[in-house]
């Protein structure tokens, strides 16, 4: 994380950096000129659960504190470090936001008809709250530069896909999982469906 000034690296949650990580190891010269959508279920978790720990004993919280606990911290950050003006969108969508975020990334791409930087983030959540999740979710990130308008090394299409909500699958560990080893040619996510094209 060198590639980031030193204050900045101290502001970041480990969310954030996981992320900003990901999008600085992409095979993306231009990756600061690009539209971003960012996803992640629960946020800087760890920023607000401080934040409530203060609340409840009726402190001042510090505007700092508080503006690196909303959900577009992260790709706000980002944007200021990589000089990004272009636009950011930061979706939380339950167990299908990993999957709401690629739907967004390509069907922004294809309106655009511009590459878009897709990121998902996740952390793991203060004890008190996971036990209302059916699943541990690991600290983990992704990042992909989605461009639907042209051909590349890694196709892959959308196709709908409706069920009922799968609590105890991680959709963003079965997507690395399935784009790493291409051991099957289709994954269901929750109400998406992804195949490799030839």
């Amino acid at each position: 994380m060198k590639f980031l000034p030193l204050l900045m690296r101290r502001r970041l949650g480990l969310l954030s950096k996981m992320a900003i990580w990901c999008i600085y190891q992409l095979d993306c010269e231009h990756h600061a000129e690009l539209p971003m959508v960012f996803s992640s279920r629960h946020g800087e978790s760890s920023a607000t659960n401080e934040i409530l720990s203060i609340l409840s004993t009726k402190a001042e919280i510090s505007p700092t504190d508080f503006s690196l606990s909303v959900h577009n911290a992260c790709p706000g950050l980002y944007s200021i470090h990589a000089k990004n003006q272009c636009a950011y969108t930061a979706i939380a969508a339950g167990t299908q936001t990993f999957s709401m975020g690629l739907l967004e990334a390509i069907s922004l791409s294809e309106s655009l008809a511009l590459p878009v930087l897709m990121v998902y983030a996740e952390n793991e959540l203060n004890p008190k709250f996971q036990v209302y999740l059916k699943q541990k979710i690991p600290p983990h990130a992704i990042a992909l530069c989605i461009n639907a308008c042209t051909t590349g090394d890694y196709q892959f299409k959308l196709n709908s896909y409706f069920q009922e909500d799968c609590p105890e699958q991680i959709d963003s560990l079965s997507f690395m999982k399935w784009f790493t080893n291409k051991s099957t040619s289709k994954l269901h996510l929750n109400h998406l469906s992804l195949s490799f094209q030839s």
